[in-house]
């Protein structure tokens, strides 16, 4: 889990937190917008937890450069009394969850967190399925491309069959003159 906060004691906080769920982890800390992404792109981090103090006034750009620089890490923010009412925002942007940060609980981190990576497998499996449903639509789109040089081809042979089919009867007429 990497935890982007600009105060160190949100890190202490969440620490304990995470602790009291009884869940083993790692928790990465970035102090910056600039760092989190960096540290969300080089490194593989399962879940991110965005505390507003990183940027009180476009948290909500922060979330959105984020969630565009990790696609498919799902991002939690951690939100003060103050900021609770931009959750749509914030969602709008690309978080996956805004939470209070005040009235948080092992339990209710936990939840999130366990919500944020379910959500996350599913849209891991919607990728798959949808890169899978594109591989064989082109497969379709090849063979109807090939099914119609193919019948091309066969109106072609038709088109020499039947001038053949012209000449041999013309040539078959001659010869029964010829013979009478």
């Amino acid at each position: 889990i990497l935890l982007a906060a600009r105060d160190s004691t949100v890190f202490s906080r969440i620490r304990n937190i995470l602790a009291d769920t009884g869940a083993a982890f790692h928790l990465g800390y970035a102090e910056t917008p600039e760092d989190a992404s960096i540290s969300l792109i080089e490194a593989n981090w399962d879940v991110c937890l965005v505390d507003t103090s990183l940027e009180q006034t476009a948290i909500a750009s922060v979330v959105a450069e984020l969630a565009l620089g990790c696609v498919g890490t799902p991002i939690i923010v951690l939100a003060g009394d103050k900021t609770a009412g931009l959750s749509h925002r914030l969602e709008q942007a690309g978080a996956m969850d805004v939470l209070n940060r005040s009235s948080l609980s092992p339990a209710v981190l936990q939840v999130s967190i366990h919500y944020a990576l379910k959500n996350q497998r599913y849209q891991e499996g919607l990728r798959a399925s949808k890169d899978e449903l594109i591989k064989q639509l082109l497969d379709v789109q090849e063979a109807m491309a090939r099914l119609h040089t193919q019948g091309e081809d066969y109106a072609e042979l038709v088109e020499h069959l039947a001038e053949a089919r012209d000449r041999a009867e013309s040539s078959e007429s001659r010869y029964r003159t010829l013979t009478e």
